[in-house]
């Protein structure tokens, strides 16, 4: 999220704090909550990137662990692949957009 650009900082945290990864997931496929769209002012472009940021470091806080299934597996590849506008990628392919990702702004 630091490589956010400064007017949706304030937001990214706020839906961070604040609402679930399946409330992040429904606002990027369908619209941002009308409340948060009059109460931030950002363009389409900013809220998609805000809420994909938002999506990801969501994602980085699960723990693998052998009591998720295939099912949850599977569930949080298509929500990276959905955040890294990457739907048909592998995990292979998630993973270095994520490392070329990190190195574009300066975070490996």
């Amino acid at each position: 999220m630091n490589a956010l650009p400064f007017s949706a900082r304030k937001v990214g945290l706020l839906l961070l704090r604040e609402y679930r990864l399946d409330q992040l997931v429904n606002m990027r496929i369908a619209q941002v909550d009308k409340d948060l769209k009059a109460r931030f002012k950002l363009a389409p472009e900013i809220w998609e990137l805000t809420l994909n940021y938002v999506t990801l470091t969501k994602l980085s806080s699960f723990s693998i662990h052998s009591q998720l299934t295939a099912v949850h597996l599977v569930a949080l590849h298509k929500v990276a692949a959905l955040s890294l506008n990457e739907p048909k990628a592998n995990t292979s392919q998630l993973i270095k957009k994520v490392q070329e990702q990190a190195h574009f702004v300066g975070l490996a």
